[in-house]
């Protein structure tokens, strides 16, 4: 103990050591937590953001996406906050959700697609304190079904396309039945659809009853009616025309303008109408354009200026008869709607009379008020055009051209009919316009008795005049390139005719118009819509000799184009249809007994089938499918996160 001397000032730094150690360690373990706090928050502030994007796209944009309304190309929509919590206590909230931009594509098939995003935010205190943001996007795209869909949809199970098409006022019935069979794709009317008492018809597909329709089965048994599975279902009814029409206008790669010589002055210019014809061949397509003038019309610049407009200026050959006098008059008005050819055409290419007091001209009435518009009388083939072999006459040429394919097109016809035919290569759609209005090319001089010339129309018709075959079948029998469930084994040739009125099988030697019993069919592979009338046969051009050959029941042109008549039939063989059919109403492929056409069969039978390459890659643009409740039809081709 003597020896043992004490160490002044150890335990103080030995204490101070400790306390700062632990101390230390205190603090890492309070930070190590708070970090883990942060960590774990931040971790829910993430989930929370994801959430509220996927909130956004539920809540804002696939609403927007799929409504008609929405036809702007790109859109950002406001968001957000998705609870009530104060914003000095955001970290405490849910969050919001911000920047819903919406956009329209095109897909590697032209096709439209919808895509969103949307943008998630949450909120986190860091370790500092302050709250901060945490983001995340979430986004999803939309394939935008077509109507190329459809084997079979109708606005109105009604007749249209034509001429009689309307009894006592009312459109006709059409019904289904022996022989009519139908499958592979949608089948659909807006309407009701009704079976025949006089033999029965076969669906394959499942049948969508649009909600307040029924069926009328007539005498058909159901069960072997409906034979898809399920028979039957309900669907929404279809918008026609949908938005999608103007788009596909829109869309157009190659235009062709046929309004180009309405030039009516009332001075020095008429109006001249153009036809145009597309001729597909395994290079693209060959167009045509010509200059027409559709009866009543003066010769070719003839009556020019106007002062000069005399009954002798009147395309006319080989007329007699009670009013060919006035076509001679050498004395004042001149009025040369008194003159026989101008009443001979309104009578067989308008269905209309002229009414007179005495020689004076009063006006002009339809020969039956139904038989007018785009079911009345309308024709594809002018004067221009040679009568053997049906092309226009070399002085009418306005283009004729070779266009060569080199990606999906849509080829708009603007303000004009359009003849089509040939074998395709590629992938196409072919539109056009409703109607075209123009001043009657036949008209006295203006003045203040004669006033300006009447406002005609012609109705923006597709007219096919011969076969359209995909080229991977020469023969036009698509059951040899059908895709398997997964598209493969198919056909990338695809074709679309999307007419604002009519599509019609077009009255020519080709399609069947032969004398003495001779008839060929017509093939078509193509996905078809008429949206402002029908798919019709030509029926009211036909070649019986009888009642049935002058308006309002035919117009007697057959007769004279292909050199006599038949007897009591003009029966011409099958229509073969790969594709799909949509229109407004049902247009007639035969005519017969009992009805107007008080004959044997006029027209074709019918032998249709659905072409499913339709379904993995319709025609570039071809108009959606919308809804009368304002959505469109639609299938979602991706969704999640985007980094």
């Amino acid at each position: 103990m003597i020896n043992y001397k004490s160490q002044p000032g150890v335990i103080l730094p030995i204490t101070m050591f400790f306390l700062i150690l632990s101390s230390i360690t205190v603090f890492s373990f309070f930070k190590w937590a708070h970090n883990k706090r942060y960590i774990l928050n931040h971790r829910i502030a993430v989930q929370k953001a994801k959430y509220n994007a996927e909130s956004g796209l539920a809540d804002k944009a696939f609403k927007t996406l799929i409504s008609t309304h929405f036809t702007a190309v790109d859109t950002v929509l406001e968001g957000r906050q998705l609870d009530t919590v104060p914003w000095e206590k955001r970290y405490r909230s849910q969050g919001i959700y911000r920047n819903v931009e919406l956009k329209q594509d095109i897909s590697s098939i032209s096709t439209v697609q919808l895509l969103a995003s949307s943008e998630g935010v949450a909120y986190v205190k860091n370790q500092k304190g302050d709250i901060v943001p945490v983001t995340r996007k979430a986004g999803m795209t939309f394939d935008q079904k077509s109507l190329a869909a459809y084997m079979y949809l109708t606005d109105s199970e009604k007749a249209g396309g034509g001429p009689f098409v309307f009894s006592s006022g009312e459109r006709r019935n059409v019904t289904f039945g022996a022989g009519d069979s139908m499958g592979g794709g949608n089948i659909q009317s807006n309407g009701t659809m009704v079976m025949s008492d006089y033999g029965c018809p076969t669906f394959t597909n499942t049948v969508w009853i649009t909600y307040g329709q029924s069926i009328d089965m007539g005498s058909c048994n159901p069960n072997q009616v409906f034979q898809g599975d399920p028979d039957t279902m309900s669907m929404p009814p279809v918008k026609l025309p949908p938005s999608g029409y103007q788009l596909t206008k829109n869309a157009a790669n190659f235009i062709y303008d046929a309004k180009a010589k309405l030039r009516y002055d009332g001075i020095m210019n008429r109006d001249t109408l153009i036809m145009t014809e597309l001729d597909f061949n395994e290079f693209g397509f060959r167009v045509k354009q010509w200059w027409y003038l559709k009866p009543p019309h003066l010769k070719p610049n003839g009556g020019l200026p106007w002062l000069f407009a005399l009954p002798t200026s009147l395309e006319w050959t080989g007329y007699s008869g009670s009013w060919q006098s006035h076509c001679f008059d050498t004395m004042p008005p001149y009025d040369l709607r008194t003159c026989e050819p101008y009443l001979d055409s309104l009578f067989y290419y308008q269905a209309k009379t002229v009414t007179f007091n005495g020689d004076t001209y009063v006006g002009e009435n339809p020969i039956d008020p139904y038989v007018t518009a785009q079911h009345g009388l309308t024709h594809f083939d002018f004067k221009v055009l040679d009568a053997t072999t049906g092309e226009p006459d070399a002085s009418a040429l306005i283009k004729d051209e070779q266009v060569y394919y080199t990606h999906p097109s849509v080829i708009y016809v603007k303000g004009g009919p359009v003849r089509v035919k040939g074998t395709y290569t590629g992938r196409y759609t072919v539109v056009t316009d409703e109607y075209v209005t123009y001043r009657r090319h036949a008209w006295p001089t203006p003045s203040v008795t004669y006033g300006a010339p009447p406002v005609d129309t012609v109705w923006c018709n597709i007219w096919i005049t011969d076969n359209l075959i995909n080229s991977d079948v020469p023969t036009g029998d698509l059951s040899l390139v059908q895709p398997d469930e997964n598209c493969k084994d198919g056909s990338d040739n695809i074709l679309g005719l999307v007419s604002g009125a009519n599509v019609i099988i077009a009255n020519t030697r080709e399609n069947g118009a032969r004398n003495h019993h001779w008839f060929d069919d017509i093939v078509i592979d193509a996905a078809i819509i008429a949206f402002d009338e029908s798919f019709a046969m030509q029926y009211w051009q036909n070649t019986i000799n009888g009642q049935e050959t002058t308006p309002p029941w035919a117009d007697g042109r057959g007769i004279s184009r292909f050199g006599g008549q038949t007897g009591n039939t003009d029966y011409r063989g099958y229509v073969t249809v790969w594709g799909g059919i949509v229109q407004k109403y049902r247009g007639y492929m035969m005519r017969n007994n009992p009805g107007p056409y008080n004959t044997g069969d006029i027209g074709m039978d019918k032998d249709y089938h659905y072409d499913k390459n339709l379904m993995c890659g319709p025609p570039p643009f071809f108009p959606s499918i919308e809804f009368e409740n304002d959505e469109k039809s639609v299938s979602m081709a991706q969704y999640g996160a985007i980094d």
